[in-house]
């Protein structure tokens, strides 16, 4: 897969309660961005398709 980079600013807190989350799940903050960028595309086209 041929990555690229963004970069987000989220607020402080925010990091932290991602941090948090990620290290109790055991996954990584690029793991968890990419898998609820996958999951709101996917959210807002099924959405987008019942609607037509």
């Amino acid at each position: 897969m041929d990555n690229t980079q963004f970069k987000v600013r989220i607020p402080r807190e925010l990091h932290k309660d991602l941090k948090v989350y990620c290290a109790k799940n055991d996954i990584t903050m690029q793991e968890f961005a990419i898998r609820a960028v996958q999951e709101e595309i996917k959210r807002q086209n099924d959405t987008y398709s019942k609607a037509v």
